[in-house]
């Protein structure tokens, strides 16, 4: 059949199936039941976009949209990627995960942000971890050492112009020259302890606000900033006076770092994070004036009975 132009004016006029000469479509008012587009037509291309599609038309780029789906999780923090949302990296070979670690130290340490903690978490493993751990614990164990190597000497003189006995006094030089390499060899363990001890503590805390990631990414993300930082404090600790005011700076620059570490692995907004880490030092804070203002009491009350 040909095809009449003039047809396309007459609204009942309806083209045979399977036909549909020169590619011409139908009347902009012919019904949809014909597979047609509705009145005023798709904009942009056919095919159209589902009802809830993606933005920016139909089908979606590779990959998808960057920052669009799937959408970031509740708590406001914002999906992997400066771009958008990304499958985190998986755990590495020990050998190349040991390798990337002075990058990974550099990079959370010098970038600090929930993103860059993000994008280092899919990393996690118990192997690192531990490799980690023992590093720490045996690299502030020879500076703890060394500090105590350099204030034994002021220590025994303090002793000599005290009121012991020479017995004693030589027993108490003989266990205080040996202390350095127990010190040194306890160093290890009370890393290892300490530190499951407050991520756990820390782990559970966020977990009470939301959290939604593991304590194995938490644990490896803690190491990425614990073990540097960690290790320079110890270091600026020994120098006199100024050391001190460096180890209250990391201290405060550690923080900092565990509430975006927080926000990156338990998914949570910067409010939520801060709390989940600063809630424990101020309850601690508050425990210890309550202690002070009971312990003064009681010293006074006594000092007024002896009266």
């Amino acid at each position: 059949m040909s095809y009449d132009p003039n047809q396309g004016n007459n609204p009942g006029y309806n083209p045979p199936q399977g036909e549909n000469p020169g590619g011409y479509p139908p009347p902009q008012s012919q019904s949809p039941e014909y597979g047609y587009p509705p009145p005023g037509g798709y904009p942009g291309s056919y095919p159209p976009p589902p009802q809830e599609g993606y933005p920016g038309g139909y089908p979606p780029p590779p990959g998808g949209y960057p920052g669009a789906y799937p959408p970031p999780q509740q708590g406001g923090y914002a999906p992997y990627g400066p771009g958008g949302y990304n499958e985190p990296p998986q755990p590495l070979p020990l050998d190349e995960a040991i390798q990337q670690l002075p990058s990974q130290y550099l990079r959370v340490t010098t970038k600090p942000g929930a993103n860059t903690f993000a994008q280092e978490k899919g990393k996690a493993a118990w192997n690192i971890i531990w490799v980690q751990l023992l590093f720490l614990g045996i690299v502030t164990g020879i500076l703890g050492a060394i500090s105590l190597a350099i204030t034994l000497p002021n220590t025994l003189n303090s002793l000599n112009n005290s009121h012991i006995s020479p017995s004693t006094l030589e027993q108490i030089k003989t266990i205080y020259a040996s202390l350095p390499v127990p010190f040194a060899i306890g160093s290890i363990f009370a890393v290892i302890a300490g530190f499951f001890i407050s991520t756990g503590i820390y782990f559970l805390i966020a977990k009470a606000f939301g959290g939604q990631g593991t304590f194995l990414q938490y644990a490896y993300s803690y190491l990425l900033f614990e073990v540097p930082l960690g290790i320079l404090s110890s270091l600026v600790s020994l120098v006199p006076i100024l050391g001190s005011l460096a180890v209250l700076a990391i201290g405060i620059y550690r923080i900092i770092l565990q509430i975006y570490m927080t926000m990156a692995v338990h998914r949570l907004s910067g409010g939520r994070a801060t709390l989940a880490v600063l809630i424990l030092p101020i309850v601690l804070i508050i425990l210890a004036c309550v202690f002070i203002i009971v312990l003064v009491s009681l010293l006074a009350r006594n000092i007024s009975t002896q009266q």
